[in-house]
Order: C-alpha cells, then structure tokens, then sequence
C-alpha cells in the first residue's frame, strides 16, 4: 500500500467540539475502510493512525529476483539453477520482510472552541482517501460566513 502525502488543513464548523468528537467517533467505520485506526482521542481532538507495508519492500527484493532470473536465462556461461535458486531466495526475502516491516502514519485532528463553533486543524500524513474524506466532512458543516 502506497505512503500517505504531507496533509494540513485548516476550517471552522458550527458545531461545539464536544459533537464534532462524537461525530468523528461515529466515523471509525469510514476509516476503517479507508486502512485508519483510532489511536487517542480527548475532547480537543483525536489521532487517526494507518499501519501498512511500504511498497519498497516489495518492490527491491522482487527486482533483485527478476534481474537475477533474466541474468542467469540470457546470458552466456551464467548458471541458470543458481540464478532461479537466488531468485526464489529473493521472492521469500520479500515475503519475510513484508511480514515484519510496516511503516505508520498519523494524521491529528485538533480542535479549538472559538464563538461560532470549533475552529479545526488537520495535519499529518493521510492517503487521498482519507484528505477526500476529510475535506467532504469540513465542506458539508462548514460555518458560512
């Protein structure tokens, strides 16, 4: 699964933090989906966390195994056993490491009461899904000025 982008957004809302902290608990089933986790939460806000497996760790060992491969089939006096024995330890190499390695990511969502509601600041790294998410969210209760 590919890493999440740099993300901040700022908006304001009409609701008191309280309400957006019950709505935004209410959500974890839409982040669930999205791979998101809610790590902490307090009444000024609540950390959203995505556990996965970086790409590169696929993506090395399996480019290893397929040069190795098409070393060992195309050229001359290469061994091709021991070019496809090095590949398969490659493809296992990637799969042992995409067990044990995983990268995390959070994204905080903070809010501060102001007069006409709650003024909120996102930040973190956050997949496209998850900034569409938020972004529809602030979009739908945003304060009209």
């Amino acid at each position: 699964m590919p890493a999440g982008h740099a993300f901040t957004d700022d908006f304001s809302l009409d609701e008191e933090p309280e309400q957006l902290l019950r709505r935004l608990l209410h959500a974890s089933d839409h982040f669930g989906e999205m791979g998101y986790a809610i790590e902490s939460h307090s009444p000024t806000g609540l950390v959203l966390v995505r556990r996965f497996v970086p790409a590169a760790v696929y993506r090395v060992p399996l480019g290893i195994a397929v040069a190795v491969f098409l070393l060992g089939a195309l050229v001359d006096g290469t061994d091709p056993v021991a070019a496809g024995r090095i590949a398969g330890i490659m493809v296992l190499l990637a799969i042992v490491i995409s067990i044990a390695v995983r990268a995390t990511e959070r994204v905080t969502i903070t809010f501060t009461a102001a007069d006409d509601g709650t003024d909120v600041l996102v930040s973190g790294q956050a997949t496209p899904a998850l900034r569409g998410y938020i972004e529809s969210f602030a979009a739908v209760t945003a304060v009209t000025p």
